[in-house]
């Protein structure tokens, strides 16, 4: 049923199926109910691609191949020689580069290189290589000042998508709901509406929903070439992040391996700015086969009314009593500080 449907009946009962879904009190975990795809009586079991000390080989092979090569140098960079530091140990605020991520004591690795765009342009490679070869991830801000400006707002590119006269797209498309991770079908006029202003589901409910690749990453050129275009011209680095460029690990696979999807792709997602405690992100923690370049194109705050807020503020404090009497065994409500 799509989501833009008046009658919420079966959204609501997937809600109910799927709280009762729970962790056994020994920790394992059954397989779901049938209403949610699965048998409801067997235990599910964790297993792993790779054998118990594979992690382990593996850094000692990198190690092995980095003495036998000498790279230790190449890999080891002092402190002094990054611009992020000065001579006497400390964070260089006034160049605008550094990011706090993290505030662990006893630690030199709490803030990220930070860089601007018009920064990057020809030059740094060797300071984005001393934080890239030691794994750190890298932001880079304000990409899009070096493009030709094109709009990335939603009903642009709804415009341009409704536009194609060949392999036209549904009306009606699947989305991912990031509240439990179900596939919804939904209007795409209705999507790109809700992205604007804001949705709501049953009880008021804020919905999170995410499109994933649309159009395919094989038809973003074909279907927005202009937009292909300036993607690529807005990346940093792209001696590395350009799929054809000769620092980028895919150029070096050999013909008969497969290739990895290397994008672009296109993924449009929505929701609120005050969560509701429950994981609401659109991202869930995962791992990728590659490293992965994400651009944020567009951004827009949705505004919510009085009766909105104070529903969200009635729906969290409804979800802490109840993770008080799951999670912890506490039958009355506390005070939070």
């Amino acid at each position: 049923m799509p989501l833009d449907s008046s009658s919420g009946i079966d959204s609501t009962k997937h809600s109910c199926i799927a709280a009762r879904w729970k962790a056994n009190e020994n920790g394992s975990i059954s397989c779901p109910p049938k209403d949610l795809g699965g048998c409801g009586s067997a235990l599910l079991e964790l297993r792993s691609m790779f054998k118990e000390n594979a992690v382990v080989e593996l850094v000692e092979k990198s190690e092995a191949i980095a003495k036998d090569l000498s790279l230790e140098t190449v890999l080891k960079y002092p402190k002094q020689q990054c611009l992020c530091y000065t001579s006497i140990d400390e964070i260089e605020f006034a160049n605008n580069k550094p990011r706090k991520a993290a505030s662990r004591e006893d630690s030199t690795d709490n803030y990220l290189y930070c860089p601007k765009a018009k920064d990057v342009q020809n030059r740094n490679l060797k300071h984005f290589q001393r934080h890239w070869t030691k794994g750190e991830p890298v932001i880079v801000t304000n990409v899009l000042e070096n493009t030709p400006g094109l709009s990335w707002e939603p009903f642009v590119l709804w415009r341009v998508l409704c536009r194609i006269k060949s392999n036209k797209f549904e009306q009606h498309v699947k989305a991912i709901d990031c509240l439990d991770w179900t596939e919804v079908e939904i209007n795409l006029h209705q999507f790109f509406k809700g992205y604007m202003y804001g949705r709501l589901g049953y009880c008021l409910w804020p919905q999170i929903l995410k499109l994933k690749a649309l159009p395919a990453s094989k038809k973003f050129e074909e279907h927005l070439p202009r937009h292909h275009a300036e993607f690529l011209c807005c990346l940093p680095f792209k001696e590395y992040t350009l799929s054809h460029c000769g620092l980028n690990l895919d150029t070096k696979l050999s013909e008969v391996l497969p290739k990895l999807e290397m994008g672009p792709e296109l993924h449009l997602a929505y929701g609120v700015a005050q969560e509701l405690g429950r994981g609401d992100s659109v991202t869930k923690l995962h791992c990728n086969m590659s490293d992965v370049v994400n651009v944020l194109v567009h951004a827009a705050e949705v505004k919510l009314k009085g009766e909105r807020l104070a529903s969200i503020m009635m729906l969290k404090e409804r979800h802490h009593v109840q993770d008080l009497k799951e999670i912890f065994g506490m039958k009355k409500k506390v005070d939070r500080v």
